[in-house]
């Protein structure tokens, strides 16, 4: 006879509140659903059905890992596999790709940002959900995704370029105010002069709302037809 189906999984107020802090009402309600999809359809969301809910949202895309079978949030991963001992829950897609994740050992501070929902109740000293806040700031995603646009390397673990992406998020820029300055400055600097100062130690400098609004200067048309 069948398993049944797991009814549910743990879930902790006070630490998923922590781990959206960067989510607005929108995003937040989002998320909640496409966590309700993965443990509902065995451990992956296909393709389909999450870009429907997600659509162009990088944030909200940068809470889950992709696969060719679908996307998966890492904790709930965990989760799930835990309570998998009790209740046959995750497909056969799911167990496959959750053991290769396993094995690649992804720990690195932007996947510990996805971390909501813990299966302890840990100790609630201020100062450790202090430090969990700072943990939260997305520095892989913001290095990734220039690296991704610009075709270079530069790793998100640099002290100085995290030190410089924290002092942006306490003046009250956000995830998105990142990729927008990638976008504009890459394609506004790439093939000129100042190519070479798509860099984060240029781009996260106190110019950085200089570039957040730059506008590429039209070129000039030509005098010949």
């Amino acid at each position: 006879m069948p398993k049944e189906k797991d009814p549910a999984f743990l879930f902790y107020p006070e630490k998923f509140l922590t781990g959206i802090t960067f989510l607005n009402n929108e995003q937040t309600g989002k998320y909640i659903k496409l966590l309700c999809y993965q443990h509902q359809f065995g451990g992956l969301i296909d393709q389909i059905q999450f870009s429907s809910v997600v659509g162009d949202d990088r944030l909200l895309k940068s809470k889950f890992i992709e696969t060719e079978d679908g996307f998966y949030n890492l904790r709930l991963m965990k989760e799930m596999e835990k309570r998998n001992k009790k209740c046959n829950n995750l497909s056969k897609n799911a167990k496959l790709r959750w053991a290769k994740e396993k094995e690649k050992q992804c720990k690195s501070n932007a996947i510990a940002s996805g971390l909501h929902m813990p299966t302890k109740d840990t100790n609630k000293d201020t100062n450790k959900v202090k430090d969990v806040v700072k943990d939260l700031i997305p520095y892989k995603e913001i290095i990734d995704d220039l690296n991704k646009k610009s075709g270079q390397n530069y790793k998100h673990t640099t002290p100085k370029y995290r030190e410089l992406i924290k002092t942006l998020f306490n003046q009250g820029y956000n995830i998105e105010d990142f990729f927008k300055v990638h976008d504009k400055m890459v394609d506004g600097w790439t093939g000129t002069q100042f190519e070479h100062c798509i860099r984060p130690l240029t781009l996260y400098s106190n110019k950085f709302d200089s570039y957040l609004n730059f506008v590429k200067p039209k070129e000039k048309e030509s005098m010949f037809v």
